[in-house]
Parts: structure tokens; sequence; C-alpha cells
């Protein structure tokens, strides 16, 4: 009933069905002290198979880092982080396999209990990898520094509140569009302006840049965009 009530509301997170695990838990071990179901070793693919499945992903992914410069992550793995990707990944496939083929109740039941625990162990791994590309660090430390001087902030967009928690920033960042902009500047020439362009132009050097799902986060003067608004927005 939890599950199908908040697959009709629009307004759910993953978390909210954590409550249910409880239950799962006592009706898997209730099925897993039932010998005619905990032999049938093909009852346990549902929960092996998932685990496998990014146990494949986390193999190949380092191997195909290099080949995917079109997402422009910028990021350099280093040969330990990518070894480390791939080894989790086949200690899960490993697992998975493990705990599908053997025969015994508790050595499945001990495997089935530790692969999930394996998967995030692995999961964390993993993100190390792309971190940078959603790390925004260092670009709430420059506006936090901004804020002591008490500089005017605006970021072309739509504002999702990254900044705040991890600059601990107290003053609001307000949102211009392409549209008003060019006003904002011009009001507060001494201000800084938060862009995510595509690419950055050559002629031009940011205050602050650096990379940022995929794109770049940019912040640039006021000054300089009343003097070259056209060619450092439209990205």
């Amino acid at each position: 009933p939890a599950f199908v009530v908040f697959s009709v509301i629009s307004g759910k997170q993953p978390q909210y069905m954590l409550p249910l695990a409880a239950a799962a838990c006592l009706v898997i071990a209730r099925l897993l002290a039932i010998p005619a179901c905990a032999d049938r070793r093909f009852d346990r693919l549902p929960a092996i198979l998932p685990i496998g499945a990014c146990g494949l992903i986390l193999l190949v992914a380092p191997l195909l880092t290099d080949h995917l410069s079109f997402l422009r992550l910028e990021l350099i793995l280093p040969g330990w982080l990518r070894a480390a990707v791939a080894a989790c990944g086949l200690a899960l496939i490993i697992g998975s396999i493990t705990a599908l083929r053997t025969g015994s109740i508790h050595r499945a039941t001990a495997g089935l209990a530790a692969l999930p625990v394996a998967l995030l162990a692995a999961l964390h791994v993993g993100m190390l990898a792309v971190r940078p590309a959603f790390d925004v660090g260092p670009a709430a430390a420059f506006l936090a520094q901004a804020e002591v001087q008490r500089t005017p902030v605006a970021l072309l967009g739509d504002y999702e509140g990254q900044y705040h928690f991890a600059g601990r920033l107290t003053r609001p960042i307000l949102e211009v569009d392409l549209a008003t902009v060019q006003r904002w500047a011009a009001e507060h020439p001494d201000g800084l302006l938060i862009t995510t362009p595509n690419s950055l132009p050559g002629d031009f050097v940011p205050a602050f840049t650096a990379p940022y799902r995929g794109r770049r986060v940019a912040i640039w003067h006021a000054r300089d965009v009343i003097a070259h608004g056209d060619t450092l927005l439209n990205r």
C-alpha cells in the first residue's frame, strides 16, 4: 500500500520507502527458513542480478573513461582509482556468482546479506571518480569570501541552493535571466555573476572557474559582463 500511494504522489523521495525495509526483511527471513524455498537457487536471482549488473558497470566503466570525452567531465582519474573501481566491480560479480551457486542455505543467507553492503562500499569508491564534477566546495568558498566583502552576487538561470550550505552563505543569491542580467550588472558594477556555460570564451578569463556537472561554473566580474556580455553569456 505504501508503494502504491507514493507512486501516485509527485512529491516523493526514494528514502520514503525505507520503513518498508523491516517488513521486507521479516518476509525474506521467513522464506529463507523454509527449505523448499531456500533450496531453489534461481529464486535468488532477483536479489543477485542487480548487484551483479552494478559490478559489471563498475568493472567496465574505468576502461571507457578515455573514450567518453564528449561528456566533458574534465576528470583525470589516477591509475589507482581506476584499479580500485574495477576491483570493486570484479568483487561484486564474483560475490554474486558465489551467492547464486552455493548450495548451503547458511552460506547463501550470509552471501545475500553481505552483497548489499559490498555494493554500497563499491558505489562509494566509484563515486570518487565523478566527485570533482559535482564538487561545489571551491566555488562556494569563493562566494563566501565575496560575502565577507559584501559583494553583490547573482546567478544566470535558476538557483538550486547548491552554494549556500557548502559555503555557509547567509545572504541571498539573486536569479537573473538574459533579459535582466545587463541591468543588474549596471546597477552592481562591483558584483559577481555566476554562469554555467558549455565552454569559456578564449579571450576572457573569469574571476573563478571549475568543472561542474559536465560543464563549467564560471564567476564573472559584473564590469566584464557590462563590457562583453554578448560574448560571455551566449555560450
